[in-house]
């Protein structure tokens, strides 16, 4: 996967949005078709993971999400989808 993300929800993101707390910075990307992240990303990449569990009580659009974030940070294939239903 050719794919860096340098940072999800900071200031380095091309869309921004004001919170009332101050978040810490998380960092996940790819090295050589490995996942790196530092500790904050792999809180992160554990919370979204979780959320596996409850997959199937999600809308349409939010297992369309879910697939396209699990895609892109390459635990499932671009072209599979986390669970059938």
């Amino acid at each position: 996967m050719k794919l860096l993300l340098k940072t999800l929800f900071t200031l380095y993101t091309i869309k921004t949005m004001t919170t009332k707390t101050k978040l810490a910075p998380l960092n996940i990307g790819v090295k050589d078709n490995q996942l790196m992240c530092d500790k904050n990303g792999s809180d992160f990449i554990d919370l979204l993971s979780d959320l596996g569990w409850d997959y199937q009580r999600l809308t349409l659009g939010g297992r369309e999400t879910y697939d396209k974030l699990m895609q892109m940070l390459g635990v499932i294939e671009p072209d599979e989808v986390y669970m059938e239903i």
